[in-house]
């Protein structure tokens, strides 16, 4: 069960999409992007997406022309932070496996990449007629109960949390992620998708 949006996704890069690498189909899992992050000290990250400092925060929910249409009319979403993303800051983004809270526990995957995609993918042709994936997904996070990724990620039943505080070489990072959830009996193909997510860490504030 865990492999199978791994394909889904891989299904579709031939349209406006990035293959997969190799890896994180082998894996099932995915890249070491979040772990960068995580990291004390990253400065090498920086020079594969091209930051530039000081900027500016960004938080702002991406939503595509179209959302799913599952058959009991509720979507995964997510929350946005009560703050914008500085160097320095704890933030936290809420992915909820169904809009509204109290979600149920299904499977979940966290698209992520630091990288805009071109176009909206839409996954009708795949039995989830409305749904479209808005985030390249560079690394696909199977989403597993409890800690992990260093505490950056949390979940507990039906709530996902990527909890982060910036370091100082990460201003003007950029981070795009959306929530793939399993959800049967909503549609044909079995799977449902929240808005998509966009946040550039803002350098930190003058004191």
């Amino acid at each position: 069960m865990r492999h199978l949006p791994i394909l889904l996704l891989a299904a579709c890069s031939a349209a406006p999409l990035a293959p997969l690498p190799p890896e994180s189909l082998r894996a099932g899992l995915a890249s070491t992007l979040l772990d960068d992050l995580s990291a004390p000290n990253a400065m090498g990250l920086l020079d594969s997406i091209g930051v530039l400092a000081p900027t500016t925060g960004l938080v702002r929910m991406l939503h595509g022309d179209t959302s799913c249409q599952p058959a009991h009319g509720v979507n995964p979403y997510v929350h946005l932070p009560r703050n914008v993303p500085t160097v320095g800051e704890q933030f936290i983004i809420l992915f909820t496996t169904r809009h509204g809270g109290n979600g149920p526990n299904d499977p979940a995957w966290l698209l992520c990449s630091h990288r805009p995609i071109d176009a909206a993918v839409p996954f009708g042709p795949y039995g989830m007629p409305g749904c479209q994936i808005l985030v390249q997904p560079d690394s696909t996070l199977y989403c597993a109960p409890g800690n992990w990724r260093n505490g950056m990620l949390s979940r507990e039943r039906g709530e996902i949390r990527f909890t982060w505080t910036p370091a100082a070489w990460a201003a003007g990072t950029p981070l795009f992620m959306q929530l793939l959830v399993a959800a049967p009996g909503e549609n044909r193909g079995g799977f449902l998708v929240s808005p998509g997510v966009e946040i550039v860490v803002g350098s930190a504030r003058e004191q």
